[in-house]
């Protein structure tokens, strides 16, 4: 009788609402607005849902209410009915508010835990081998891309747990299951290594030639490691830069002070009487930098916030652009120095050869005179242009009037790039210039355009083509220095 008095003694105590062992027991903190878990129920994340909250409840002592083992008392006069009513729906509650919003509908109308708990369970799980197949996809597809080494590996971490869920290791205590653990682990460190950016490629290969392998926690230490040097050693963004250089060189944010003149305005670094040494502008006189390098003498670059002062000392590069913006025409004296920057070895006396071109010719084609006398008839008064193309393997015109030698009939059929094709009705010689003669050259009627062929002009007549928004130079490698220039009326490189 005294161990059935002392058993009744531990159930009524156990089960005492006022008990905090006690199943029954609500803390004073718990709430039914409270969800026990951080990421809510949805259509894919049952499993890991389904063990969060399961561990949840069991910290809280109400685990019993969702698996069946406390259950109803029969009748409204037990005292524990009302106990297990509250404790029922505050657990009810907490589901509710873990569970995505579209799915809380469902779970208001249960009358118990367990009968929520069972839906639930029927209702998300799924054959394992879909969510396997998954789970597998996704790990080896995973890169690092542009995510740090802790969140890449957090999210393969992710995907390892889930699948131990649905394929649990063996329990037994044999030498296999050791075995298998390793080649587990070998498996994820493989897994771990694929997916790393390409500029870990020496971290990788030093891991890969130790043996045995190093652990997957090991290896990421060492990853982590390479990662914290190179931010240590990295070079700030343009845009940290310029952050920093506006916030330095803000009046109102900071005012520099001299030490040495006891002045604002400038900083020690830059007093040019604590630094005698420092260089000095000829032109502003302001210390820290050449005449070479002035801004004030030689304009301010594109975008600077004073590129509009100072215009008189950059006349020249002014003039170049206005020349640019209307009709793209160059003086002599710039034609010479463009000549003169490709042939810098080439003597003065050679240079004033240059100058003799006539300069009313200059604006309406800008090209030597040669090429101008032989392509101003026929390019100028028909306007055909010719096309300095990259993608054919031939020469051609579109008009026999082109020709100038060995002009012979022939059939031969080109391909061109829309599939389709064409006849070409004659074959010959174009002499652009003296020197510059265009071999082979096909006549196509049905064109509107002459076409320089890049490739058959590099390869059977041993010319070097330069090509500059403004300018069309060809060199010849067999004649020396020689050149044969002209200007781009409407560049078109294809």
């Amino acid at each position: 009788m005294t161990k059935d008095s002392d058993a009744n003694m531990t159930s009524r105590a156990q089960n005492n609402p006022q008990n905090p062992a006690s199943p029954f027991f609500i803390q004073p903190g718990e709430g039914a607005s409270s969800s026990l878990v951080l990421d809510l129920l949805t259509t894919e994340s049952y499993v890991t849902w389904e063990r969060t909250m399961r561990r949840a409840l069991n910290i809280k002592n109400k685990l019993g209410f969702i698996d069946g083992t406390i259950t109803k008392p029969p009748n409204t006069y037990d005292p524990l009915y009302v106990p297990w009513e509250r404790c029922n729906d505050m657990i009810i509650a907490w589901i509710q508010h873990s569970v995505s919003s579209n799915l809380r509908s469902s779970i208001a109308h249960a009358d118990t835990a367990e009968s929520v708990w069972n839906d639930l369970k029927e209702h998300f799980s799924i054959q394992n081998a879909p969510r396997i197949f998954q789970l597998a996809k996704s790990i080896s597809s995973s890169m690092q891309d542009s995510d740090s080494i802790s969140q890449y590996h957090n999210k393969l971490k992710t995907f390892w747990d889930e699948l131990e869920i649905y394929e649990p290791m063996p329990t037994c205590t044999c030498g296999a299951v050791k075995t298998l653990l390793d080649y587990t682990h070998t498996h994820k460190v493989m897994q771990f290594l694929i997916g790393l950016d390409d500029s870990y490629d020496s971290v990788r290969a030093q891991i890969l030639l130790q043996d045995p392998l190093t652990p997957l926690n090991r290896v990421l230490s060492l990853v982590q490691q390479e990662e914290r040097r190179r931010q240590l050693h990295s070079v700030p963004t343009p845009l940290a830069m310029a952050t920093k250089t506006s916030e330095i060189r803000n009046p109102r944010r900071e005012r520099f002070f001299c030490f040495h003149c006891n002045i604002h305005g400038h900083s020690l670094e830059r007093c040019f009487k604590a630094n005698p040494n420092l260089p000095v502008c000829s032109h502003c006189q302001i210390p820290r930098h050449k005449r070479e390098k002035c801004y004030k003498f030689n304009g301010f670059p594109p975008g600077h916030k004073n590129s509009s002062k100072y215009k008189s000392n950059a006349n020249q590069s002014s003039l170049v652009q206005k020349e640019i913006n209307h009709g793209l025409s160059l003086t002599l004296e710039q034609y010479s120095q463009v000549i003169a920057l490709l042939n810098p070895t080439r003597s003065n006396a050679n240079t004033p050869a240059t100058n003799n071109v006539n300069a009313n010719s200059l604006p309406v084609s800008g090209i030597s005179p040669s090429l101008y006398t032989h392509t101003l008839a026929c390019t100028t008064a028909t306007q055909t242009p010719w096309i300095i193309d990259t993608g054919t393997t031939d020469h051609m015109i579109c008009s026999p009037k082109f020709f100038t030698h060995n002009i012979t009939p022939t059939s031969r059929i080109i391909k061109l790039p829309n599939r389709s094709t064409t006849t070409a009705s004659h074959v010959g010689d174009v002499h652009l210039t003296p020197h510059l003669i265009l071999r082979h050259v096909l006549c196509v009627l049905a064109f509107t355009f002459n076409s320089i062929s890049v490739k058959s002009l590099t390869e059977h007549s041993n010319w070097c083509l330069i090509v500059s928004p403004i300018l069309a130079i060809f060199r010849a490698f067999h004649l020396g220095r020689r050149l044969e220039w002209g200007r781009c009326v409407t560049a078109r490189i294809t």
